[in-house]
Order: structure tokens, then sequence, then C-alpha cells
């Protein structure tokens, strides 16, 4: 004896009440999402610390939202007004970067192709006496053919860079400079 069509298809009475409360469910959190108004949260309708930083979205607070006095380890003044700030310097020191020769491409008939050879060269600025290096950089004289390969301290008394010159037919040169400010290196 076979099932007509329709009674084939009749769900169970588990399935009508898994439904219904499926529907009951999603209906009860789109209606608090509707009806709940903008901004209708409220300080006070918020439990001590509940917000946390992971639930704030990035950017959303300013300064004005944060009590400074809270945060360990922050200095609450500016740099503009540190200890000192009037006595750092900057010291500079310029090298020179030969012309790059060439040599011929590899696999390439005599006289077709060449290739640059970077000639690089690094110079030191060092902090006089009783001054540490607080920060540093390179500026090469020509951007387009020198490239600073690396800028690093040297043992907190100043600062160093390595640049190279890829230019066939000139040298070139390059500054050095380290930001120095009274105070002894300590080495860690």
């Amino acid at each position: 004896m076979s099932k007509s069509f329709w009674g084939r298809l009749r769900p169970s009475p588990a399935m009508v009440v898994a439904f219904t409360a499926l529907l009951v469910a999603l209906g009860g959190t789109s209606y608090a999402a509707v009806k709940l108004a903008s901004n209708s949260v409220q300080t006070k309708h918020i439990k001590n610390n509940a917000v946390t930083g992971a639930k704030v979205k990035a950017n959303a607070l300013t300064g004005s939202d944060i009590n400074e006095g809270t945060l360990q380890g922050v200095n609450s003044g500016h740099a503009t007004s540190a200890t000192g700030i009037d006595k750092a310097i900057i010291v500079t020191a310029v090298a020179a970067l030969p012309v790059a020769p060439q040599t011929p491409c590899p696999g390439t008939p005599p006289n077709s192709c060449f290739i640059p050879i970077t000639q690089f060269n690094t110079a030191t600025a060092a902090c006089p006496a009783g001054h540490v290096a607080t920060g540093g950089g390179a500026r090469p004289d020509d951007y387009n053919l020198n490239t600073v390969v690396e800028s690093y301290p040297t043992g907190g008394t100043g600062w160093a860079a390595t640049v190279g010159n890829d230019d066939t037919l000139k040298p070139h040169g390059f500054t050095t400079f380290a930001i120095c400010v009274p105070g002894t290196a300590e080495q860690r």
C-alpha cells in the first residue's frame, strides 16, 4: 500500500516543533535588532569592566576618551617638553661612492650587454662624548641610482649606514646622520 504524494511530504510533529522554535528564535532577535533605538545603550546600562579592548573598534577612541594618569609607564608630558630636548644635536658623516664598473652579461655576445657592479661604502656618524644616539639614517645624493642598504645604531654612541652606487657614469656621495642627546650608552 503506497502513501499519496502529500502524505510522503507531511513533516513529522517533531519537525513542526523544531521549525516553530527556529522561527520564534530568529524573530525575537530580529525584533530586538529593529526595535533597539540608536544610542539607547548608555553608560549606566553597562556593567563595570564589561567592555574590554578587544570589544572596542580600532581607532574609535581619541585622546580625550583616555585618562592618561591610569596608563602604566606612559609619561603624559610631550616630547617638546622632555628634559634636555633642547640639547639634542645632529651629527653627520659624509662619504663618497665610486663609479660602478661594468661587467659583461653572462652568455651574451661580446660588448652587447653590461651589468653595473654596485659599489658600497659605509659611514658612521659618531656622537660627541657624553651623548647617545637616539636615532639616525642616511641620505644619498641620488635616490634613483643610490640605495641605502642598511642603517643601524653603533653601540648607542653613533649611527652607521651602508649605501650602494649603481651609476656607471659618475661617483656619488651620501650623508649618514645621528640624532644625539646628552647621556650615556647602556649595553644590554
